[in-house]
């Protein structure tokens, strides 16, 4: 049995959909490996609360009249499952103003020195989020690796984002879908106990 203290940071990359990571085309039917990991983005150095929520997809009750009674015979489940995952960020990048924007991919390769801007199109992209393979990696409060998994997926934002006197902190939608190419690993703590 693994047995661990509890996750308490996450930290999240991305290989986008169209990419080309070492020769990979990134689609739902490629993944390109995670060696080295500086190939995916990075969505945030500073991941706030997480919460992953699993979804079954809309269920239907199948009903059997035996002698004048209806009977429940089985439950079928309609449409893929899912799972949700929604997060804070502590910081606002490229991507979020490209999920706010809807301006699609921002290139900030010209913008090198301090001062320097970024220019693109709000309502250049579409309306959908950012698709792409998701990689997670969980922490303990021991800084040691307790999970990590890479799904296929899509991020929105969750809501508007909000601005004011106080940290602006973007809450985040991941809707991470089935896939064969799916994997996930659990690990075994140093301060696990069997």
């Amino acid at each position: 049995m693994l047995r661990t203290y509890g996750v308490t940071h996450t930290h999240i990359r991305l290989a986008r959909l169209g990419e080309i990571i070492d020769s990979v085309t990134v689609t739902e039917a490629a993944m390109p490996d995670y060696s080295p990991a500086t190939n995916w983005t990075k969505l945030s150095d500073s991941i706030g609360a997480l919460t992953d929520m699993p979804e079954r997809g809309s269920r239907v009750d199948v009903m059997k009249t035996v002698g004048g009674h209806r009977e429940l015979r089985s439950r079928i489940s309609l449409g893929p499952a899912s799972r949700k995952i929604t997060f804070t960020q502590e910081d606002q990048d490229e991507l979020i103003r490209e999920l706010l924007t809807m301006s699609g991919k921002i290139d900030t390769s010209a913008a090198t020195d301090v001062g320097d801007y970024v220019e693109y199109n709000p309502f250049g992209g579409t309306l959908d989020g950012v698709k792409g393979w998701f990689h997670f990696q969980q922490y303990n409060q021991d800084n040691e690796l307790v999970h990590m998994e890479v799904a296929w997926g899509e991020l929105m934002l969750d809501g508007g984002v909000k601005f004011g006197d106080e940290v602006t902190k973007p809450s985040l939608e991941l809707t991470l879908f089935p896939n064969a190419l799916s994997v996930a690993r659990d690990y075994r703590p140093t301060a696990s106990s069997s």
